[in-house]
């Protein structure tokens, strides 16, 4: 069975933690979740792990440290449509979903799966859950008729 991982870029970790156990629920076993909590670690991980194949990534990436990065401070102050831009032009094969309280109206151009209820997810709010999960589940099943 084919290992494959959904990478979560989010910066916020109760947002992180919500949305992986939404996400979890409803996983087969060849779907893993992968969630870092520093910027430059998502952003190795697009680069080298093959086995990502989703990515869902908050539109505004701007708090809790997520971005410091060391000394060179490289991707201070990025943004999730600066990041979709990077997935896009060096992993095609990468599906990127916006997951957001607005909208991804700044990630239009690299993507099409938007999710705009997270700070619902975070309080619990059934539908928007079940919403969520559906989404992923949505884009899980195009990744694997794609590849199978």
């Amino acid at each position: 069975m084919e290992r494959r991982k959904i990478l979560i870029i989010e910066d916020t970790p109760e947002h992180r933690i919500a949305v992986c156990e939404a996400i979890r629920e409803v996983l087969s076993g060849s779907w893993e979740l992968d969630a870092p909590d520093k910027l430059e670690v998502a952003l190795s991980r697009i680069e080298t792990d093959r086995d990502v194949k989703i990515v869902i990534l908050d539109n505004n990436l701007n708090s809790n440290g997520f971005q410091e990065m060391g000394a060179h401070g490289d991707y201070e102050n990025f943004r999730g449509w600066q990041v979709a831009k990077i997935i896009a032009r060096e992993r095609q094969d990468i599906a990127i979903m916006s997951y957001s309280v607005t909208g991804g109206y700044n990630m239009v151009d690299t993507t099409n799966n938007h999710f705009r209820r997270k700070n619902e997810v975070l309080s619990g709010t059934k539908d928007a859950i079940k919403e969520l999960q559906r989404c992923v589940t949505e884009i899980i099943g195009e990744i694997e008729k794609r590849e199978d």
